[in-house]
């Protein structure tokens, strides 16, 4: 298989440099750690980037699968998966075929990203009218045009702007997309939580300007957008490294992508997280850690947290959490790199579930003091790691990491609403956090337009230093013999609750239900099948 011959060749160049670093609780010199070298990512970014898009269910995203799976194997891992089901917006196939007088030419078109539950496809043959093009959809833009029941053609780079189609009376918008990585906003503003319909389809740079050229000689367009929600199978893919003690401390990260054009979802900047991890478990691979040491891999992060979240459900609350044989005391993701990043934030809270970051949740910094302290006063005092950091940034590593472990101004250095990876393990009661780069403008995020371009090894390189300390501060968790979290205290729960004035509060429950209609000529409810609820 290809993706096979993908997984192993890169494997086979990696350069990792070994160094020797001041053990938790030890001497300088006691313990061997291995820093992973940022050049050793950028095969494993190719490879990813280079499999489709990323989205839940989507091919790139099983590619992307097999691949970890393949990698994490050729390490001698003790590799499984864990299934669940999700329901994602399939692009079945969209097109725009221009009308001319002695042909139809047919372009690619790619559907956006649904208007809340409303995926707005068309009907089956599309919807027809004159291609108007209308520059960034400014109002002044479709000055002395005949929109009513036309297909407007639009600059991608335009904001909101398709409202004013929609206003107007157009059939259908058209992006199209430019020749560079816009930033992120324009990829929020093309859908709305409305449940309005209304066709949007992107085409690539070139077509576009073509189609611009079509327009102006007053051509007819058809567009179709075959786009609709299914419900697919996910995997989430764990790595196990067995460790001197069965208590497990979980690196995790997220390998499906995202874009306002779900066909078109393939960023490179994302998948620097995964390489990261998987060259981190082929460095811890080669000695026995103290804690064993699960790998996780997590689908659909950007389908509200649904791998993580199934993943809490079926590990943190089943038969292996209660026969003793899984034990997870703490986890630790590896969120959003980015080299144009400055320093490193640690991060708790997020919009994913919003757990303890109300007014009423002080209690919260209770449960990561002993972790603010190992880091603060021994982790990041190594002198290794000073030396070597100062060395490289010119600054302290207690200055470099900044920690948000409150419930106040729990977003760190971020300007966008996020999700964490870690956020449905903390709702547990457990100790669960994100650490990743910090200061970071992060536009690549949800761009339909590639950005490998934008991860040459020298912009590559740039992540030496958050990769150091991500490294050192990961490997002494799992080296830490004197573990200062009871287990008493931090055992997953359903529901915890401790009031007063540093309140505490916990519990994980998953909501499950079914859709029913009621029968009148029964008297009795009947089960919707095929029901698409938002909550």
């Amino acid at each position: 298989m290809r993706i096979v011959r993908m997984s192993i060749k890169p494997i086979a160049v990696i350069t990792l440099l070994l160094v020797v670093s001041l053990q938790p609780g030890g001497a300088w010199g006691e313990v061997e750690e291995v820093r992973v070298e940022p050049s050793s990512l950028i095969e494993h970014v190719k490879a990813i980037s280079s499999f489709g898009s990323r989205v839940t269910g989507y091919d790139g995203c099983r590619r992307t699968a097999a691949y970890i799976m393949e990698v994490l194997e050729s390490y001698g891992l003790r590799v499984f998966t864990h299934k669940f089901r999700v329901v994602v917006p399939v692009d079945e196939g969209s097109s725009i075929r221009v009308v001319t007088d002695d042909r139809i030419i047919e372009y690619r078109a790619y559907a956006l990203w649904p208007n809340g539950i409303n995926p707005s496809s068309t009907p089956s043959g599309g919807v027809r009218g004159k291609l108007i093009y209308v520059g960034r959809g400014r109002l002044e833009d479709f000055d002395g045009k005949d929109v009513d029941g036309s297909i407007i053609l639009m600059d991608y780079e335009s904001g909101d702007n398709w409202l004013n189609a929609v206003k107007l009376g157009a059939k259908a918008v058209v992006f199209i997309g430019p020749d560079h990585v816009a930033p992120y906003i324009e990829s929020l503003k093309k859908f709305l939580d409305t449940p309005l319909h209304f066709p949007r389809l992107y085409v690539e740079h070139d077509d576009g300007e073509e189609l611009k050229k079509l327009a102006a000689r007053g051509v007819e367009a058809i567009a179709e957008s075959r786009i609709a929600w299914r419900e697919v199978e996910a995997e989430n893919i764990i790595g196990v490294l067995e460790g001197e003690t069965p208590d497990t401390i979980l690196v995790t990260t997220h390998y499906d992508s995202w874009s306002a054009v779900p066909a078109l979802a393939s960023s490179a900047h994302e998948a620097l997280a995964v390489a990261y991890l998987l060259e981190l478990a082929e460095a811890m691979s080669r000695r026995k850690p103290y804690h064993t040491v699960w790998f996780v891999f997590f689908a659909g992060h950007w389908q509200a947290l649904s791998g993580p979240r199934e993943f809490v459900e079926r590990f943190y609350f089943g038969p292996e959490l209660a026969n003793g044989t899984f034990k997870p005391v703490m986890l630790i993701n590896v969120g959003d790199l980015d080299p144009m990043g400055t320093g490193l934030q640690l991060l708790r809270g997020g919009a994913g579930t919003l757990y303890a970051t109300t007014s009423n949740a002080g209690g919260i910094t209770l449960r990561y003091a002993w972790v603010v302290k190992k880091l603060y006063t021994e982790y990041l005092m190594d002198p290794g790691l000073r030396d070597s950091l100062k060395e490289m940034v010119g600054v302290e590593p207690t200055t470099y990491v900044k920690d948000y472990f409150t419930n106040v101004m729990y977003w760190g250095t971020e300007q966008f609403p996020y999700m964490l990876d870690s956020e449905p393990a903390e709702m547990t009661r457990g100790v669960s956090f994100t650490i990743q780069s910090a200061y970071a403008s992060k536009q690549w995020l949800g761009s339909p337009v590639s950005d490998l371009s934008e991860l040459a090894e020298e912009r590559v390189e740039a992540l030496r230093p958050q990769l150091t300390v991500i490294t050192h501060v990961i490997n002494s968790f799992i080296e830490e013999r004197e573990w200062g979290l009871k287990w008493s205290e931090t055992a997953p729960a359903r529901l915890y609750i401790v009031p007063g004035g540093f309140s505490q509060y916990a519990g994980f429950i998953t909501l499950k239900g079914r859709v029913v209609t009621y029968n009148l000529s029964v008297g009795w409810y009947r089960p919707y099948p095929r029901a698409l609820v938002r909550v």
